[in-house]
């Protein structure tokens, strides 16, 4: 996703994973230096450390050059006011396209295959891609 809400990448888990879990299967190739938002709840799960002593989020800037942008609480021993304002600010883009998209979906989505929940998913994503087009060339 960019900051004009064009959704460039989707990848769809099993509801079984923790979103930490599928995090570390996602074939994403980012750019050096991406910003990768995240919400409160991986905080406590990017701090488990390895044998090697070093955290996930560490690993995660090394290996990937992938800057995590975790929204910390107000006592925890990473937090530092300015990157949490960033990834606040950054955080709401993501949220807005959330509820774009979700505003698109109807109640139920009825599928009878997997290949068919696949489709009718990625068709809302497209729909969205192609709205926010619309909306600027008019």
């Amino acid at each position: 996703m960019d900051d004009g809400k064009f959704i460039h990448e989707v990848n769809l888990s099993p509801g079984s994973l923790h979103d930490l879990s599928s995090l570390l299967l996602l074939p994403l190739d980012p750019p050096e230096g991406a910003e990768l938002y995240m919400d409160r709840r991986y905080e406590s799960h990017l701090y488990a450390a390895f044998p090697s002593g070093k955290h996930l989020e560490d690993l995660l800037r090394e290996a990937q050059g992938i800057v995590p942008m975790v929204i910390r609480r107000g006592n925890s021993r990473r937090y530092v006011p300015w990157p949490q304002y960033l990834a606040i600010v950054g955080r709401r883009v993501v949220e807005t396209v959330g509820g774009m998209l979700h505003a698109m979906f109807p109640r139920r989505i009825h599928a009878v295959t997997q290949e068919g929940f696949v489709i009718k998913l990625l068709s809302f994503v497209l729909a969205h891609n192609l709205k926010l087009l619309t909306q600027e060339m008019a």
